[in-house]
């Protein structure tokens, strides 16, 4: 089968957005530690 040009697997894709979530969901739980755990 042959994939248009540009085309991404959905898969990558998921990873990506997945990893992206993971990284952004990491930084706002310290950034809330942080503000509820003043030092």
């Amino acid at each position: 089968m042959v994939h248009p040009g540009g085309f991404e697997p959905p898969t990558a894709r998921f990873v990506a957005e997945y990893s992206i979530q993971l990284s952004y969901g990491c930084i706002g739980k310290l950034t809330l530690l942080q503000i509820l755990i003043p030092r």
